[in-house]
C-alpha cells in the first residue's frame, strides 16, 4: 500500500513538473488605451513617480503605509521605494527613457523577482496610444512557472486595466487645464497688448529711424524670465505672448494697472538663444511683492544714459537698427554696456507689420 502511495506521487510529481515545463518560461502582460493628451503630457507623467500613486491601481487596492523617492525626479535613475502591511516592500526604477516613446522600468520584490514593466507612447491623432506591458522571467524554475501563468497574468492583466482607465482620466484632466490654462494666457496677452499705452519714455513726435541720447529713469514692472531662439521670430513671439499672459493675469487678479508698453530687457544672447525678461510697466510698486509660486517677479526698467532708436517696421528686420544703434555709438565715441531692451509700442494685432512702431535703448557706460 505504501509502495503504491509512493509511486501515485511519484507520477503526480512527474506530471506536475513535466506539464510546468510546458508552460511559458516568461510571463508577458501588456494592455492599451487612446489619451486625448498629446505624448508630452503623457510621457511627463509616467516619466516620473512623483503622481503615480494619484492613479496606480496598487496604491488603490493595497496602499503603501510608506513611500520614498530617490534619485532625479524623472527619468533614468528615479527610483520609488514603498514599504506597508498590505503592499508589502519592494522598489521600481526607471532603467530607459526615450522622450515621447517609452520608458522602461525595473521591479524589485527581492526574493520574488525582478520583472521588468514599460510604457510605450505614440501618437494618435492630437492624442496618445500608451501601451502598459510587463515581462517576467521564469527559466527552469517550475513553481514560477504555474505562478506567472496562473496567478500573476490575470492579477496583473486586471490591474493594468484599472491602472490605464485611471491614468486615463488623469492625464486628460491635467490637459484640459494646460489647455485652458493656455487659452487664459492668450487671452492675458491679447487684452494686456491691447490695454497698452503709448510710450511713456519718449515722445511720440519723434521719426522713426533715427537715434539719439535719452536718460531713463527707473520705473517698478513685473516681469517673467523666458527664452527663445535668436533667429525665430515666431518663437519669440510665441514666448513674449505666454509672458505677457502671464503677468496679465497677475495683474488682473490683484488689480494692478499697466502704466506703460510691454517691454522685453535683454538679458543675454548665447549660443543662438536670447534670454530675456518681458516686463510690464506699472505705475507703482504693489504693497505685497509677488512670490515665485504667482511665477511673476517685481523689478525695475534699467536707468541711466541711453541710445533710444525708433525702428518702424517688421520685428523681423530690426537687425538694421541695432547696426545703425552701433553706428551711431562709434560715431559719438560711446561705450556700450550690457544692458538693452524694446519697448513694443504698436499692438500687432491690429498694426500693418511695416507699420509697428518699436522703441530699442541701448544703455551706455
Amino acid at each position: 500500500m505504501l509502495r503504491t502511495i509512493l509511486i501515485l506521487i511519484v507520477v503526480l510529481l512527474a506530471g506536475f513538473i513535466g506539464y510546468g515545463l510546458t508552460l511559458p518560461d516568461t510571463t508577458h502582460v501588456s494592455r492599451s488605451i487612446t489619451i486625448a493628451a498629446p505624448p508630452p503630457q503623457v510621457f511627463a507623467i509616467v516619466n516620473s513617480f512623483k503622481e503615480f500613486n494619484s492613479w496606480s491601481p496598487w496604491q488603490k487596492e493595497m496602499p503603501a503605509e510608506k513611500t520614498v523617492f530617490e534619485g532625479p525626479e524623472a527619468g533614468v535613475g528615479a527610483k520609488m521605494i514603498w514599504s506597508g502591511a498590505k503592499s508589502g516592500e519592494g522598489s521600481q526604477t526607471i532603467i530607459e527613457s526615450v522622450p515621447d516613446t517609452r520608458v522602461r522600468t525595473e521591479l524589485d520584490f527581492g526574493a520574488m523577482g525582478k520583472p521588468q514593466a514599460q510604457f510605450e507612447l505614440a501618437a494618435e491623432g492630437e492624442g496618445t496610444m500608451l501601451t502598459w506591458s510587463m515581462t517576467a522571467t521564469h527559466g527552469y524554475n517550475v513553481v514560477s512557472r504555474y505562478f506567472g501563468r496562473f496567478a500573476v497574468e490575470p492579477e496583473v492583466s486586471r490591474m493594468y486595466e484599472m491602472g490605464l482607465k485611471d491614468l486615463k482620466v488623469f492625464a486628460e484632466t491635467k490637459a484640459e487645464a494646460a489647455r485652458a490654462m493656455a487659452a487664459k494666457e492668450a487671452e492675458m496677452a491679447a487684452q494686456v497688448q491691447q490695454a497698452a499705452t503709448p510710450s511713456l519714455m519718449t515722445p511720440q513726435s519723434e521719426q522713426s529711424g533715427t537715434a539719439g541720447l535719452v536718460t531713463l529713469t527707473a520705473r517698478p514692472i513685473l516681469y517673467v524670465t523666458s527664452s527663445a531662439p535668436a533667429n525665430d521670430s515666431a518663437a519669440i513671439g510665441q514666448a513674449l505672448g505666454k509672458a505677457y499672459g502671464q503677468i496679465g493675469a497677475y495683474m488682473q487678479k490683484n488689480g494692478i494697472a499697466m502704466a506703460g508698453a510691454p517691454l522685453a530687457i535683454t538679458l543675454s544672447h548665447e549660443s543662438g538663444t536670447w534670454r530675456f525678461n518681458a516686463a510690464m510697466p506699472i505705475a507703482s510698486a504693489p504693497a505685497t511683492a509677488p512670490t515665485a509660486e504667482d511665477g511673476v517677479m517685481l523689478g525695475e526698467t534699467p536707468a541711466g544714459q541711453a541710445v533710444k532708436f525708433v525702428h518702424k517696421g517688421p520685428y523681423s528686420a530690426m537687425a538694421a537698427s541695432y547696426d545703425a544703434i552701433a553706428a551711431y555709438m562709434k560715431a559719438n565715441n560711446l561705450a556700450e554696456s550690457d544692458m538693452s531692451f524694446e519697448e513694443y509700442v504698436s499692438d500687432p494685432a491690429d498694426t500693418p507689420e511695416a507699420d509697428l512702431i518699436t522703441n530699442i535703448y541701448y544703455l551706455t557706460k
